[in-house]
């Protein structure tokens, strides 16, 4: 195995160990008797609810770049479960000092800090920690971890003339196996159906890739 994919590997795997931790930790640990969340205060509870908010950023040289993708995932030690939230990208929202804008505008007005800050006024909720994941950050973890077996639903292609990288979409309807080059023209992919229509992908390309990287090959 190359060095670099690897390294890429083994950060895969940490990325497996700490979600075992906090899936221990946080939606677990009220089965273990004298740490029954039971036992604990209505605030004690309250604070067993961890909320990770997850941005997907278009950063390109000179350009901070805005969370085209932004999702919240919450772990509910409760309800023993974890849920996930995304927020279209063009929803509209008071950001800090900044006044009304779209919400994935918070990140290039003052990157993470600004977007969990408005996330967080936005939701009513408190942002425990947050991820940072941009293009090349999202090919490199899928070829690592071997890419991702997906049913494309349609027929998709798009290019962009406009775009720096020039940005060409072109996959076929049906069973396929996505690199990550490949897994990240399927995540980008809109049409008609809007951002909606991408969000939906998003999820289930999500769903996907914790199907594998939770499966007995990866973590041998």
């Amino acid at each position: 195995m190359h060095l670099k994919n690897r390294r890429l590997a083994i950060i895969a795997t940490i990325i497996i160990v700490v979600l075992g931790y906090i899936t221990y930790k946080y939606i677990l640990a009220d089965q273990l008797g004298s740490n029954s969340i039971d036992n604990l205060s209505r605030s004690d509870r309250l604070n067993l609810k961890k909320n990770i908010v997850v941005m997907g950023v278009d950063k390109r040289d000179g350009d901070v770049g805005r969370s085209d993708t932004l999702f919240v995932v919450m772990f509910d030690a409760k309800n023993n479960h974890a849920s996930l939230l995304s927020i279209p990208r063009d929803t509209m929202v008071k950001i800090p000092k900044n006044g009304w804008d779209k919400i994935n505008h918070a990140y290039a007005y003052g990157g993470h800090k600004m977007t969990e800050q408005t996330v967080e006024e936005f939701l009513g909720i408190k942002i425990n920690n947050y991820v940072v994941v941009d293009f090349k950050g999202f090919v490199n973890i899928i070829d690592a971890i071997g890419g991702i077996d997906i049913d494309v639903e349609k027929d998709m292609y798009y290019s962009d003339p406009y775009d720096d990288d020039g940005l060409v979409i072109d996959l076929k309807k049906g069973q396929q196996h996505l690199d990550g080059k490949k897994a990240i023209e399927y995540v980008r992919y809109r049409d008609e159906e809007g951002d909606i229509g991408r969000i939906k992908r998003q999820q289930k390309f999500i769903a996907a890739a914790y199907d594998k990287i939770t499966s007995a090959q990866i973590l041998l």
